[in-house]
């Protein structure tokens, strides 16, 4: 079978088998998922462990650190993650090539993705074909099958948002399956479809999803469908790759969902799963970005606090270091005299400035992965259902309270109002994701340059489908970015 649903099924009965050593697959290609997932033990297993294994991939460092650099959110110069060469100033075209060093850019997360799809697929096709799961007393089937939707919809909203093109398979893909793509748009709205099925089955329900397949988070029903939508606003909202497109969206939607999410109520919280060390429950991405020896961060984003300041190093020369009244420049940032790029592979690598807001968990640390591992906060939330107001002409006051939350609560900035207009509180939501937002969920400044035309020119707008794939599927190699590659 030529697509990578047999990636896809192959690597969820891996990991299956990873815990249940005495099952025997004489056919990888084709194992028997109905036996590996007949067991309700087993099942419960399989679908709550792809929580842990879509958070961890979603904040790997593959696609995280080369879309950072590439929104000149952060800077590096180093070859490690595709930094190197995907922040080139002029930009080239991603590297699209099996053998390429930066190959795992598009790889990793094509591959991670849609392994904890299978392993979602696999779960729920057993609860289909009537496994039961109790809690011991109580029959909490809904519950697996909640979190079961829940990963299909965040995972193929992860190709969406990362890829031109993808797969849109689930429980119900007669396997072996064709290699059908469909464009990141429709994979879009599938993602958000599934995300609808998890929050019904969700709403109004009692159960709690086990510490263990979940961190320290006490995810309640509730508060589970609270993520879920949060989830969906995100999809919506990031899946544009133009500002035309940006438009276009359902913002009322996206509001909609947004306003039943993470920072709403009484249970508002922020999604960030305990770090354990790096076992089971850590952030890589985030590591290196919070690490002054690795990343730092991007003269655009010193500029925004500090109009002073050049967007970019000239002739290698340090300016005066940046000062800002926005309080987040001393809390959030360190200043370093040394830089420790290369000058030869381009002085607008070069920056002063690291984040250190999450420094705790990053390698710089004593004790790296220990603690919360930040991946959407509450203020995330809060500047969707802002950007919905906004952009639907609806409600500018609760826009500009919901700005002003971090603006004046931890920025000490002056306010804005509603009497600051559509521009003005565009550009302070627009400020507030690139300073309060910075390093919590991967590819976020990325994804949010993007819809509004706002990185530089001849970046490419989402990776192609990995050559590992295309050469397997017998389809041709193709790339976007640089002076000759389309974008779309």
């Amino acid at each position: 079978m030529k697509s990578s649903t047999k990636i896809t099924m192959l690597l969820a009965a891996v990991a299956f088998t990873a815990c249940n050593t005495d099952l025997k697959i004489t056919d990888p290609n084709a194992p028997d998922t109905n036996r590996a997932v007949s067991n309700a033990n087993d099942v419960a297993a399989l679908i709550g462990g792809s929580i842990n294994y879509w958070y961890v991939h979603s904040q790997e460092t593959e696609p995280s650190e080369a879309f950072a650099v590439m929104a000149d959110a952060l800077t590096s110069s180093y070859g490690n993650f595709g930094m190197r060469f995907n922040s080139n100033e002029p930009r080239i075209a991603y590297n699209n090539t099996a053998s390429s060093g930066d190959a795992v850019v598009a790889h990793n997360p094509w591959v991670w993705n849609y392994a904890a799809l299978g392993q979602a697929n696999d779960g729920l096709g057993a609860l289909s074909r009537g496994v039961k799961i109790t809690d011991g007393t109580t029959d909490v089937t809904d519950e697996y099958q909640a979190i079961g939707h829940f990963i299909q919809g965040v995972t193929l909203g992860n190709i969406a948002l990362i890829f031109d093109k993808g797969f849109i398979i689930d429980e119900n893909t007669k396997i072996p399956a064709p290699a059908t793509f469909s464009p990141y748009g429709d994979v879009s709205k599938a993602a958000v479809a599934k995300l609808d099925m998890a929050i019904a089955l969700a709403t109004g329900k009692s159960w709690v999803i086990p510490d263990n397949y979940i961190t320290a988070i006490n995810m309640t029903a509730p508060k589970f469908a609270m993520l879920a939508n949060t989830m969906a606003a995100r999809i919506l909202a990031y899946t544009p790759r133009t500002a035309a497109e940006n438009t276009a969206v359902d913002w009322a939607k996206v509001g909609a969902y947004a306003r039943k999410g993470i920072s709403v109520g009484t249970d508002a919280y922020d999604f960030a799963p305990i770090g354990d060390g790096g076992n089971n429950w850590y952030d890589d991405g985030k590591a290196y970005q919070e690490y002054a020896s690795w990343m730092r961060v991007d003269m655009r984003i010193i500029k925004e606090m500090d109009p002073t300041q050049p967007v970019e190093f000239a002739s290698c020369t340090a300016p005066p270091k940046a000062t800002s009244s926005d309080a987040r420049l001393t809390t959030d940032f360190k200043y370093y005299a040394t830089i420790p790029f290369s000058a030869a592979r381009g002085c607008y690598h070069w920056s002063n400035w690291a984040h250190e807001r999450y420094f705790s968990v990053g390698w710089g640390s004593d004790n790296p992965f220990v603690g919360p591992e930040m991946m959407i906060l509450q203020a995330e939330n809060d500047l969707l259902i802002a950007e919905s107001d906004v952009r639907t002409g609806g409600d500018l006051n609760e826009a500009a309270t919901l700005i002003n939350k971090t603006r004046v609560g931890r920025g000490n900035l002056a306010p804005v109002s509603a009497a600051t207009g559509t521009a003005g509180l565009l550009a302070a939501i627009q400020y507030e994701q690139d300073i309060e937002l910075l390093n919590t969920g991967a590819g976020l400044q990325f994804y949010d340059r993007r819809r509004i035309d706002g990185l530089q020119p001849q970046t490419p707008l989402h990776l192609p489908v990995p050559a590992t794939e295309l050469e397997t599927d017998g389809l041709p190699v193709y790339t976007f970015g640089g002076p000759t590659n389309p974008n779309r």
